[in-house]
């Protein structure tokens, strides 16, 4: 197996309407194959109130009851379902994985934890054998907490990683697959 790391960034487009949430990113991953990774990652979060929060605390005096996220933790079992390269000229050709992942995790807004099921989507570009570049879609399914209330959540994170990948390929043509 090999090991990767990556850091990256994402934004929350389904979190509450009051905040606008970002987030830094840290994942390690062990890759039993070409297939197959186990990824533990966590993210810390940077929230801000909307224009809508401003206005309704400038006019009425009233905080949104809104949760934001301190923190994200998660560990998932990923499977790249499609491999394919593509040339940018006749001697650049870049790869690609298409991959799905998924996993518990941990959110913990300034009113406390919550486990969480959490599902990811995305490609990763290969630049070489090394290092790599991450798109995709983070969607964490859990019960948050707020002051007055709590319901079921659904946070879908569009998140940007850059990684790199220790160690060699198990594959029998190297220079074709990671």
């Amino acid at each position: 197996g090999r090991f990767g790391v990556s850091l990256g960034a994402a934004r929350n487009f389904t979190g509450s309407s009051y905040l606008n949430m970002t987030q830094l990113n840290a994942d390690v991953r062990y890759h039993l194959s070409d297939r197959w990774n186990l990824n533990l990652g966590g993210a810390f979060g940077f929230n801000s109130f909307t224009s809508d929060a401003d206005r309704l605390m400038n006019s009425d005096g009233i905080l949104p009851d809104a949760a934001y996220v301190k923190n994200r933790a998660h560990f998932l079992a990923a499977f790249n379902v499609i491999y394919g390269k593509f040339r940018m000229s006749m001697d650049e050709t870049f790869y690609f994985d298409q991959y799905v992942a998924a996993g518990p995790g941990l959110v913990t807004t300034q009113f406390g934890s919550s486990p969480s099921g959490v599902l990811d989507i995305g490609f990763v570009f290969w630049m070489g054998k090394k290092f790599d570049v991450r798109v995709g879609f983070q969607n964490e399914f859990f019960n948050e907490k707020r002051l007055k209330s709590s319901g079921f959540e659904r946070h879908t994170l569009g998140h940007l990683d850059i990684g790199y990948t220790f160690g060699e390929s198990k594959t029998s043509d190297s220079t074709e697959r990671l």
